[in-house]
């Protein structure tokens, strides 16, 4: 998890510098030529900028969305030891396995203990039942939005930054966190192409 959100948290320069490769996406976005298969929704109006496989096992997306929302997605398979441990890679954030928005809540102070006050932490629940943790860093000159969780193993992550007209990062708002949160609830994984259906990552 600390490698994802390092990652996560180092995109917001990436985002910023691709937006000049924009190109028209399809509704759904699919990747099969990793060590898992991904599918996600694009947001109405949204483009997506890259999506590749930096490892076998990590996928990685920029997207830009509408009034200038821009998304970074990471998504890691389950670590190897992991997956010989049928309890541990089947680990979901969900109400039923624990993960209560005070389990998380606890968590994120936990995890964040050592950073400055400027920032804000939420959960979040996905139209499937899966808990987001919700960080907002509040700095002015950057302020960000960071929202991960685990579905079955998989680490998801999501780093998103918003733009005024003139390119300036402002404040994250509750209407950005719900696109979020709606995004998220549409990512998919599956391992076999076989399977009967996939299921929603969140």
């Amino acid at each position: 998890m600390k490698k994802l959100m390092t990652l996560l948290l180092a995109a917001m320069m990436v985002l910023s510098c691709t937006a000049a490769m924009a190109e028209t996406a399809a509704t759904t976005i699919e990747s099969k030529d990793g060590s898992f298969n991904v599918s996600f929704q694009m947001p109405e109006g949204a483009t997506l900028l890259s999506g590749e496989w930096t490892e076998e096992g990590l996928y990685q997306a920029n997207i830009q969305g509408q009034d200038g929302l821009y998304f970074y997605l990471a998504i890691a398979a389950p670590e190897a030891s992991a997956e010989d441990d049928e309890e541990t890679a089947l680990v979901t954030y969900n109400e039923e396995n624990g993960y209560t928005d005070e389990y998380i809540q606890n968590m994120l102070k936990e995890l964040y203990a050592d950073e400055s006050d400027n920032f804000s932490t939420g959960v979040q629940t996905t139209a499937y039942g899966t808990k987001l943790a919700v960080v907002r860093f509040n700095d002015p000159e950057a302020p960000s939005l960071y929202v991960f969780s685990i579905w079955q193993g998989y680490e998801i992550g999501l780093t998103a930054i918003s733009l005024d007209a003139d390119g300036n990062a402002k404040q994250i708002s509750d209407d950005e966190v719900q696109k979020v949160v709606d995004f998220l609830s549409e990512v998919w994984m599956s391992v076999d192409e076989a399977e009967a259906a996939e299921t929603p990552a969140a």
